[in-house]
């Protein structure tokens, strides 16, 4: 009896945990930090994402946006992303970045297009839009292009 307690419990944590987390990685140039929180800040802002805090936090070294609504008039098609940044230097001059667009879905069934009485659920991460993140950060901090396709090409200014 005791197991199966402990068996029920440890299903019910593992189903309110919601889907894993989805981050996107890419290395880049290692600016100063102040560079890279400008450009954070940029490329959330142009995805959509608003940024109140500016900067990073100094001790984890992620910075976020806030919520972001996107309400339905059906339950469970509403819902909210909020962006992470995250980076840790990984060699001189380079640093790994971490992106992340976590998503909530509204649950609720009698209100959904009031946010004041939303019930909000984990839902699957939005790697598509922590790519364009990432990419807008990639492209200004490298300020150069070039195309992995063509070995013969060189890099564009």
């Amino acid at each position: 009896m005791k197991r199966l307690f402990v068996l029920f419990s440890l299903f019910a944590c593992a189903c309110r945990s919601g889907p894993p987390p989805q981050w996107v990685e890419g290395e880049v140039p290692g600016p100063s930090d102040r560079v890279l929180a400008e450009v954070t800040r940029l490329a959330m802002e142009a995805q959509g994402f608003h940024v109140v805090v500016r900067g990073f936090d100094p001790l984890e070294r992620v910075a976020s946006s806030v919520w972001e609504p996107d309400l339905h008039p059906f339950s469970g098609e509403g819902f909210r992303e909020r962006a992470k940044v995250r980076y840790e230097p990984v060699a001189p001059g380079r640093i790994l970045l971490g992106v992340r667009v976590e998503r909530q879905i509204n649950k609720n069934i009698a209100r959904p297009l009031e946010l004041d009485h939303a019930d909000w659920a984990e839902g699957a991460d939005n790697p598509v839009r922590a790519r364009a993140i990432l990419q807008y950060i990639r492209s200004t901090l490298e300020g150069t292009l070039t195309f992995s396709d063509d070995s013969a090409s060189e890099p564009v200014p």
